[in-house]
């Protein structure tokens, strides 16, 4: 009997625990909208460490519980350290290296976060939008550019992104110097103007001579006549 009872109590608290458990629920959604805004620098130089800034400001009518995530793109992180994943080769849609914020936001408040950066290449750096997520939502910041200008270093340096068209006026004379031929002082010959056929000779012949020809013909045709007439007048006189 006294194992029965001991059986049905430990029965007892286990149920009671559940009951409990099952009576705790998700957060409910949040009503309320947030406005997420990011800025930094419009420009800078390479070795500079860029400063980004978060705001989250909560236009809604209760606090919230919200997470705040930034992807890193293509820079150096600085402060703080980003979470990477260790991601299995040929994975696709796979995220980057990024960091990570939890923020309680009263109602009508904001809350900010920033993070420090190196670009790796010069030109321009784009760093995609913000997600904020509460319950039942996300939302999301705006997009930054920024200018990244070229080193200050002599030569071009194709392992940050230095080329004629990322750095016009610093890679531009060597690309003009490499593809400039020498003059090597050639003049070029006149060349003369291609010259008529002359005819054939005996074409020419045979075109000269039908003039002439027709003229002996004709001169021999008279030549018979005449002889021809006076002989005939011959003949009458003789009768």
């Amino acid at each position: 009997m006294g194992k029965l009872t001991y059986v049905l109590a430990i029965a007892l608290v286990c149920a009671g625990l559940f009951a409990q458990s099952s009576d705790v629920s998700a957060p409910p959604a949040f009503s309320g909208s947030l406005i997420v805004e990011k800025s930094a620098a419009a420009s800078a130089d390479m070795g500079d460490t860029i400063t980004v800034t978060i705001n989250v400001i909560n236009n809604g009518s209760s606090s919230v519980s919200a997470g705040v995530e930034e992807v890193l793109g293509n820079v150096q992180a600085v402060e703080p350290q980003p979470t990477v994943f260790d991601v299995p080769e040929g994975e696709i849609g796979a995220k980057g290296p990024s960091i990570s914020w939890a923020l309680d936001i009263p109602a009508g408040r904001t809350k900010s976060v920033s993070y420090k950066v190196k670009p790796l290449t010069v030109g321009m750096l784009d760093i995609g939008p913000t997600s904020v997520s509460v319950p039942g939502a996300k939302f999301y910041s705006n997009p930054l550019q920024i200018d990244i200008a070229c080193s200050s270093a002599p030569g071009c340096n194709d392992a940050i992104g230095e080329t004629p068209l990322t750095c016009p006026d610093k890679c531009g004379g060597n690309r003009n110097e490499n593809t400039t031929l020498p003059a090597i002082g050639f003049t070029p010959k006149p060349v003369a103007a291609p010259v008529a056929a002359m005819p054939d000779a005996k074409a020419l012949g045979e075109t000269g001579g039908a003039l002439p020809a027709s003229i002996f013909a004709i001169a021999a045709v008279f030549a018979i006549v005449f002889v021809a007439a006076g002989a005939y007048l011959l003949f009458i006189r003789k009768k």
